[in-house]
């Protein structure tokens, strides 16, 4: 029994690590972490909102504003609820309709912005706002403890189920976001001495195109620079939709977009590059479903 909603991400760690099967590229093993096994965003979200805001408890907040484009929101509101905390999030522009509805349902005060992505000026605005009101930030864009979480969490996890199969990775695939998770993973598998030459693949939107929980690197993430990819791979939104529907069909896994663009990613470096490949499916494909039968059209319905 879990003693309290507050620890239940604790009862599904690890998240399983799974070989992809039918969609992989012949001669390319690939190996997905499965994130929308979390409880409260089903999305890799839920470790860093967990971790960020247990380390802030202690400052006994009255009040929480933050920005994202959806999965930590969900994440950190469920969290806060749980301990008493009202909490604000502010949304960039074309965050879909039903991570708007669900943040409301939910119980937080939602603010739509005219930012199109979350920019600094963004993370800038509610850093102000929450100083002005006497909120706390808890700023996943630039609060260390976020790649700590991944570090710690996701990255060691994936380690030990790599090594308990005795699999040695060639190259890992992984969206940018906050670049919190490419850091904490990369690092954790670079200290691995084996792996220490392993190909890191950085996934973003293509211009023009949005992908929620990912975003291109004018945006500047932090941790990125600490990381160096070794290639950064343009993948569109209808692309990533069209991922995501091939991994449902051909493998029975509930990817949502941001999850699809990482398997589009892996495909095109798979084509030219042999290598035995570990990725990341950061949440499922219920918050999509709008986005994703307007992307798709009628190429696949």
């Amino acid at each position: 029994m879990i003693p309290s909603s507050k620890e239940l991400i604790h009862s599904v760690h690890p998240t399983p690590l799974v070989e992809i099967k039918k969609a992989a590229v012949a001669g390319c093993p690939l190996y997905a972490k499965l994130e929308y096994f979390n409880p409260y965003s089903q999305s890799i979200k839920d470790r860093a909102a967990k971790v960020l805001l247990d380390a802030a408890l202690s400052r006994r907040p009255n009040r929480i504003y933050e920005a994202s484009s959806g999965n930590f929101a969900i994440a950190l509101t469920l969290l806060s609820n749980a301990h008493g905390i009202p909490v604000r999030i502010y949304l960039p522009k074309g965050t879909p309709k039903s991570t708007f509805s669900i943040l409301k349902i939910l119980g937080a005060e939602v603010v739509s912005t005219d930012f199109e992505s979350i920019t600094p000026e963004m993370v800038e605005m509610v850093k102000r706002d929450a100083e002005r009101d006497g909120a706390l930030n808890l700023n996943q864009f630039e609060n260390d403890l976020n790649p700590l979480a991944h570090y710690n969490g996701t990255g060691k996890e994936i380690v030990e189920q790599l090594k308990k199969e005795r699999i040695r990775p060639t190259h890992l695939v992984i969206g940018i976001g906050t670049s919190g998770t490419l850091w904490g993973v990369t690092r954790r598998m670079r200290e691995v001495e084996e792996w220490k030459g392993i190909k890191i693949i950085g996934v973003q939107p293509a211009r023009g195109t949005k992908i929620p929980g990912i975003k291109r690197i004018e945006s500047k993430p932090k941790w990125l620079s600490l990381v160096e990819p070794d290639a950064i791979v343009d993948v569109s939104d209808k692309e990533a939709a069209i991922g995501a529907a091939e991994i449902a069909r051909k493998e029975g896994l509930p990817i949502g977009l941001s999850s699809g663009a990482a398997y589009m990613a892996y495909r095109k470096i798979a084509e030219v590059e042999r290598g035995i490949y570990v990725t990341i499916f950061p949440d499922s494909i219920y918050k999509y479903v709008e986005k994703m039968e307007e992307l798709l059209g009628g190429s696949l319905l």
